[in-house]
């Protein structure tokens, strides 16, 4: 099932960009609420907070935009040690959103949309394990999980060429995760008709 999801998800995507217009492309920063590996409720299974993304916001028709973002957990690192060994734990995830906005208002200045979407989690987890004697072993293990993103969210114009976006959502799945999101988007389309007019 997660891998038609994310067969869809791609598909979803490349559809945008043949059909709808790329109007705005960007980044930003995300602190995620985390999701537990394996659903196992200990703070050294749990992913990183922080989350850098890549986005671009496809025009299909107004008011709906369509927002692909690819999102990479920083990863989670800790360490045990004693006597005889010492671990080292690695918790590294990263996640594929493919969002539908809906614009309530096309103000000059503020922007407001609600969002539903799809969410891919990919999680990997790793172990080093050093023992006394020089003897070490690495073992690694992987998760995935599919999720429904709602939220809500707003574009602000800077200037005409920059936006800044602000949006808050819930990820529904086998675990929910909250997502708090702050970026810029530099305004594509803005710069391409004002090219053509100069020239």
């Amino acid at each position: 099932m997660k891998k038609i999801a994310f067969i869809v998800c791609i598909v979803a995507c490349f559809t945008a960009s043949s059909y709808g217009q790329l109007t705005k492309i960007g980044g930003g920063l995300s602190y995620n609420t985390g999701f537990y590996f394996n659903t196992e409720n200990f703070s050294d299974h749990k992913t990183g907070n922080p989350v850098i993304s890549a986005t671009g916001i496809y025009e299909i028709s107004l008011p709906l935009h369509l927002k692909p973002s690819l999102n990479v957990f920083i990863p989670k690192i800790s360490k045990f040690e004693d006597l005889n060994f010492s671990e080292k734990r690695i918790i590294s995830a990263f996640s594929l959103d493919l969002d539908a906005h809906y614009l309530f208002n096309y103000l000059d200045r503020f922007e407001f949309y609600g969002l539903a979407g799809l969410n891919i989690l990919y999680v990997r987890m790793k172990y080093k394990y050093d023992f006394v004697g020089g003897v070490s072993d690495v073992l690694t293990s992987s998760n995935n999980a599919l999720g429904l993103n709602l939220g809500a969210g707003s574009y602000i114009k800077i200037k005409d060429e920059l936006d800044l976006f602000v949006e808050l959502k819930a990820i529904l799945g086998r675990q929910i995760q909250g997502v708090v999101t702050a970026g810029i988007l530099l305004n594509v389309d803005w710069m391409k008709k004002h090219e053509k007019s100069e020239l």
